[in-house]
């Protein structure tokens, strides 16, 4: 990039402020060269650089997200805000990278203008930073302003989108379907491939005025440009974009998206010598249409599991989400955005917080105990959870002296000797409970977050210890179906149990398609909002659950025996109720296959009941 004063034609999305053509001007700041545009608010970058120390006194700088190989910071000035980007060279990998080719900033750089004038709705640079080494550049810098009113959309459907109206999500999720799909065909026609396709590098702006709602590329580095993008291009590119919804997304909302994404490519004159093209255009009438449809599920389905599969062993051998806090035998694990010496002093201490944040006990066996304990942090939101990730939200009087939250503790003692050995060869509870957690977590299936766990050592009896996020309002199924049941009408019974119905068996069902065994799956272990009109069920005890590389299907007969007996305790749960539940599970399959699954599961439960009636045991 030369030294000299340059000119940018720009086209960015509705609402931003560019000038149709931007001056720019070099720099030379602290051995990092500037190139600003001419109207960069001098706040921003001085003669020393960037004026972090005048943000701190200002206390207008946040931590959006952090990693080794680079830092994202939100900066506000005088009623404005900006994006502070800052890549590092991490490895020695990356300065071999950034001598060969342009630094991620640089490339950034670049993606951002020529999306921007292909007419794709995308951020706007102010200002590109290069620190120059003696065998290329170091680190570099990117500075954007905010796109007005806009957040990430994994998090926007995390979080906003389930306190609105059930008017306004279906009307929302129809459009935001659509709107994706014009804008996937938009980029593929144009030989785009973002490599980092991906919910959390779309920005969405859902105001109420807006007919439909405006969605902007960000995190361009890992652009590519190509003169036609070809069919597997275009399946890997739609299936990363797929990976987030993959659980959350319906086969209604999933047709929405393929006909404005067929529809944007035969209006942008796509073409293509591959014969999918032609279904996609629709040359080949409906029935090639339904066919691509199908083949299109498939890959998704692959594609998601594939990457959650990934995405568990990254997780597994611990990533920049994970903080790793093993010391002296004691193995130790928890989230990225906790405090390192709070998590320290509970590794060094677990039975503090039963001692010094104890709010109620919960269970007190032989094994375990659980408890509600107050968490340090003074709002949940400092735990978001964004897909697979955990964003860092750091914000002024959120620390470990703050007010607290409530989380649960809970203790499993150990079992002696035969365990010690055992444990040499798997996963400890605790462990498998993190693990599991957030492997559910990713795929779309509530559960509490785990947020910390402790091992104390392979010694017989050696305790182990997880925490997890609470939930709430909430109460398991067994407390509310003894609590609130009674009192509700009939007609709000018929709406509680199949809302709640529909939601746990598709649940049950992703769980069982990812090979997950959750051996005891009862109304115990099912937690549920005290809001009726919230139909989530969150899945607890999760040390017992197993993994297959495909579930057997006596296992999935099992899961489902197990919660039967628990329906069958309740009065008001009526036979035709269950027989839902197993039509909702089984999808597509029910008319084929209900009455060989109803069979086993009545067999299965019956011989429950008698077998706890013999023992003495209570059924729950």
């Amino acid at each position: 990039m030369s030294s000299a004063a340059l000119t940018v034609r720009e086209s960015l999305a509705v609402g931003q402020r560019a000038a149709p053509e931007s001056t720019w001007q070099t720099r030379l700041s602290a051995g990092t060269r500037w190139w600003l545009r001419d109207d960069c608010p001098e706040q921003l970058v001085g003669p020393q650089g960037l004026r972090w120390a005048d943000w701190q006194r200002a206390e207008g700088v946040q931590i959006v997200k952090t990693g080794p190989h680079r830092t994202v910071y939100r900066v506000a000035l005088s009623g404005e805000e900006f994006y502070v980007k800052h890549f590092r060279v991490a490895h020695w990998q990356a300065r071999i990278r950034n001598l060969i080719r342009k630094s991620p900033a640089e490339r950034e750089f670049e993606a951002v203008h020529r999306i921007a004038a292909m007419s794709l709705p995308t951020f706007e640079p102010v200002a590109l930073g290069c620190v120059r080494g003696p065998i290329g550049t170091t680190d570099s810098y990117l500075i954007s302003r905010a796109v007005e009113a806009a957040v990430p959309l994994d998090h926007f459907l995390l979080t906003e989108f389930s306190e609105l109206t059930s008017r306004r999500r279906a009307v929302l999720r129809q459009r935001v379907a659509t709107e994706l799909g014009g804008l996937a065909a938009r980029l593929h026609s144009a030989g785009v491939e973002h490599i980092d396709l991906h919910a959390g590098n779309l920005l969405i702006r859902p105001t109420a005025a807006a007919s439909v709602p405006l969605l902007s590329l960000i995190d361009l580095h890992a652009v590519r440009f190509h003169a036609t993008l070809s069919q597997r291009r275009r399946d890997r590119n739609t299936a990363a974009l797929h990976q987030f919804f993959a659980g959350r997304s319906t086969r209604a909302d999933r047709l929405r998206f393929w006909k404005a994404y067929h529809e944007g490519l035969a209006s942008e004159g796509f073409s293509s010598n591959d014969r999918n093209c032609d279904r996609i255009n629709g040359r080949t009438g409906r029935a090639a249409f339904v066919k691509e449809c199908t083949r299109i599920e498939r890959l998704l389905d692959g594609a998601a599991e594939a990457g959650w599969r990934r995405a568990d062993r990254a997780w597994k051998r611990g990533n920049r989400h994970v903080r790793r806090a093993d010391s002296r035998g004691i193995r130790c694990r928890g989230l990225a955005t906790l405090d390192p010496r709070w998590l320290q002093s509970i590794r060094d201490n677990p039975e503090w917080l039963f001692e010094r944040h104890l709010v109620r006990w919960c269970k007190r066996s032989g094994r375990h105990q659980v408890a509600e304990v107050a968490m340090p942090f003074s709002d949940s939101s400092d735990l978001q959870s964004v897909g697979d990730k955990t964003q860092v939200k750091t914000s002024r009087g959120t620390g470990p002296d703050t007010g607290p939250i409530g989380a649960f503790w809970k203790r499993i003692a150990g079992r002696g000797l035969l365990s010690r050995l055992v444990t040499k060869w798997r996963m400890s509870p605790v462990r498998r409970a993190w693990e599991v957690g957030h492997a559910l977590l990713r795929r779309g299936i509530e559960t509490p977050r785990p947020l910390i766990f402790v091992e104390t050592g392979s010694a017989p009896g050696a305790p182990s210890y997880l925490l997890t996020q609470s939930i709430g309002p909430g109460l398991t199924a067994t407390e509310f179906f003894q609590k609130e049941w009674p009192l509700f009408t009939a007609e709000q019974r018929i709406a509680w149990i199949r809302g709640h119905a529909r939601r746990l068996a598709r649940s049950v069902r992703r769980l069982h398609d990812s090979g997950f065994d959750h051996r005891d799956l009862k109304f115990p272990n099912l937690l549920v909002s005290a809001d009726p009109a919230d139909d989530r069920v969150w899945l607890l005890d999760l040390d017992a659950v197993g993994k297959w590389p495909k579930l057997p299907g006596i296992r999935a007969r099992q899961n489902l025996s197990r919660i039967n007996v628990s329906a069958m305790q309740v009065a008001g749960i009526s036979r035709a109720d269950r027989l839902r539940f197993l039509k909702w599970y089984l999808g597509s399959r029910f008319a084929d296959e209900w009455k060989q699954w109803w069979r086993v599961i009545s067999r299965r439960s019956l011989g429950k009941i008698a077998r706890n009636h013999r023992l003495g045991r209570p059924l729950s």
